[in-house]
């Protein structure tokens, strides 16, 4: 049935005038300043700010945890599971309730200290100088790269091409092949060229002479020529051509 969803509502196919503030609630119309939605169940709204499954709940006062609700102690309370806990004074790591002391990070279940240990792939290890992580091997990012899962000393190398480091200054990495830059600045599948005179279409490199774009496998000029998508190409020799799925025409002598 058609409707004017300016003047009514649709809730689960049955139509309702619609008010200033009215939704959906499963298949029943509402007020949403003045009630709650929860679980598909109208509840009066008042001070509550939330739902605990079907329950309205002030999120000041209470806290919901796994559809359970409880009294809020304090404003730092919040929820490990079903448990409810002082973030202050405790952390939640994995779904397991510790003493927080000088932890503040979480290594699966294991609390730790950020500032001395650091986590690698769920091991947790002494921070020392290192501040990155290479699979579950620590490292110092100032004096060593990772590239694929492998550590390799840093020296002038600033990124990766697979599990080889380079420096990107003086070599660029096509598809995994590394090659010298010189004044290449882009890549053709596994070839680096210079995009200011070559141009790259379907992996495959054309001199540029003009050519700014590619029609399929064909480079050619946007501004003498029409790409259709077909892949065929056509003279532009009015401003008005263009293509019809796969066939040009002019679009004044074809409306003419």
């Amino acid at each position: 049935m058609a409707y004017n969803y300016k003047t009514h509502i649709c809730c689960s196919g049955q139509i309702y005038v619609r008010g200033v503030s009215t939704s959906c609630c499963g298949s029943s119309p509402y007020n949403y300043q003045t009630h709650l939605c929860c679980s598909g169940q109208v509840q009066v709204r008042g001070r509550n700010t939330g739902c605990c499954r079907f329950t309205p709940y002030n999120y000041q006062t209470h806290v919901c945890c796994a559809g359970t609700l409880l009294v809020k102690p304090v404003a730092t309370y919040s929820c490990c599971g079903s448990v409810g806990y002082n973030y202050n004074t405790h952390i939640c790591c994995g779904g397991v309730l510790r003493v927080k002391g000088p932890n503040n990070r979480c290594c699966g279940t294991t609390p730790y200290n950020y500032n001395t240990h650091i986590c690698c792939g769920g091991v947790l290890r002494v921070k020392g100088p290192n501040n990155r992580c290479c699979g579950t091997t620590p490292y110092n990012y100032n004096t060593h790269i990772c590239c694929g899962g492998v550590l390799r000393v840093k020296g002038a190398n600033n990124a990766c091409c697979g599990t080889t480091p380079y420096n990107y200054n003086t070599h660029i990495c096509c598809a995994g092949v590394l090659r010298v830059r010189g004044a290449n600045n882009a890549c053709c599948a596994t070839v680096a060229y210079n995009r200011n005179s070559r141009i790259c279409c379907a992996n495959r490199l054309f001199v540029k002479r003009g050519n700014n774009a590619c029609c399929r496998q064909t480079p050619y000029s946007t501004s003498s020529t029409l790409c259709c998508p077909d892949g065929s190409l056509y003279d532009r020799t009015h401003v008005n051509a263009c293509c019809c799925t796969y066939t040009w025409f002019n679009v004044l002598t074809a409306l003419s």
